[in-house]
């Protein structure tokens, strides 16, 4: 697999969820520091763990992709051999609610990044295959279950990374404030100029003090029918 054309070429399962932008922009919107431990929630064929690696080749970064799906590990295990990053990739079998009684060790990584299921169980059109729903909706594993497991991995002080629906950054924070995770950076993503927010980034701290810097909105296309990026588009993220 060619390193320049990433994300083109990624193994995913045929009939399971497929990567969005999304998590393209989540893979560069925190810069991590040399040697991070980074954990990654929800993994799926490992875009987002991937995507921070090839972000910053100069930088020795570790990342753990977790996810309760055996298809999407295996994916992620061999998108990591093929892109030459297995030494810096590794994967963990495990559903997240159990992440307390695995072999994750408290308060052990530097950052934790998540682009949990968007939508409640019910709400929204269902798939025939089980494994889309799983990413899609709340089924399995809710935004709180994500938050709680992104406290109990991250160090004190350090790092967690979200990418999710506008429409619910108000139960995003309240469940960062309810375990001690501190909004300090957000960026709202839009898809074109005029229209509402779809999507916001955001950066917490655990146990972090006050202050939030609202960074400019992010447009992703330029006014008109056909999906052209914006300059600041492909700046913001060199995979799209």
């Amino acid at each position: 697999m060619n390193i320049k054309h990433f994300p083109r070429g990624l193994k995913q399962p045929e009939k399971g969820f497929r990567f969005s932008v999304d998590a393209l922009l989540l893979s560069t919107f925190i810069r991590p520091g040399e040697g991070w431990k980074i954990l990654d929630l929800g993994c799926g064929c490992g875009i987002i763990g991937l995507g921070i690696i090839l972000a910053n080749p100069d930088l020795n970064l570790k990342v753990t992709g977790v996810d309760c799906d055996p298809q999407m590990i295996s994916c992620a295990e061999e998108n990591a051999k093929n892109l030459g990053v297995k030494d810096r990739y590794q994967t963990l079998l495990l559903d997240i609610k159990q992440i307390n009684r695995s072999s994750v060790e408290a308060e052990s990584f530097d950052l934790v990044l998540m682009n949990p299921p968007y939508r409640p169980h019910g709400q929204g059109r269902i798939s025939p295959y089980k494994e889309k729903n799983i990413a899609r909706f709340e089924t399995s594993a809710t935004l709180n279950t994500f938050v709680q497991a992104a406290r109990f991995a991250v160090k004190n002080k350090k790092m967690v990374g979200i990418i999710y629906l506008a429409e619910r950054l108000a139960e995003v924070m309240t469940e960062l404030k309810a375990n001690r995770l501190t909004p300090k950076k957000m960026r709202p993503v839009y898809g074109r100029m005029n229209k509402p927010a779809k999507l916001f980034l955001l950066q917490a701290v655990k146990n972090g003090g006050p202050g939030l810097c609202l960074e400019p909105p992010l447009i992703l296309y330029k006014d008109g029918p056909a999906n052209i990026l914006t300059d600041q588009a492909r700046e913001f993220c060199q995979f799209l």
